[in-house]
């Protein structure tokens, strides 16, 4: 098999890529049309940027990881990774003055309080779409490239 591990992420950056401009039009929405006065551009580039690369990686890893361990499952697999998005991003923001840590919880831009009983149900939520997108998705675009 010629480059499995460009093809792997080819196949993982595919999908979040297209996926990617519907909150590219949400953000335009809110500034443009409905002239939203937070910084909502500066919280969204970060995402966009980095959830397509990440699929491509951890789907590179997906694939090295199903030749030494066959039975590993490609949705459990995605289901991981907001486990490592999720504070990645969190600290990122918190780094560009965007979230900040209060008592009971996070502030978002200044203005929006996020308890931290919202973040559990929150995560598991992403962690469920994420299994469906890598089980259905994902792992439909490796088959179509590794000819499986």
């Amino acid at each position: 098999m010629k480059h499995p591990y460009l093809k792997a992420y080819m196949a993982g950056t595919c999908m979040p890529t297209m996926v990617m401009i519907v909150p590219l039009i949400v953000v335009i929405e809110l500034r443009i049309a409905l002239v939203i006065a937070a910084p909502i551009e500066q919280a969204a580039i970060l995402p966009m940027a980095l959830v397509p690369a990440a699929f491509g990686l951890w789907n590179m890893l997906y694939v090295k990881l199903h030749g030494k361990h066959p039975d590993w499952k490609i949705g459990v697999h995605g289901a991981l990774l907001p486990l490592m998005l999720v504070p990645l991003v969190g600290v990122c923001l918190v780094g560009l003055g965007l979230l900040r840590v209060i008592q009971g919880g996070l502030l978002w831009f200044e203005q929006i309080a996020i308890p931290y009983s919202f973040l559990v149900p929150w995560l598991a939520l992403v962690m469920a779409v994420y299994y469906l997108v890598w089980r259905y998705l994902v792992n439909w675009l490796n088959g179509v490239l590794f000819d499986v």
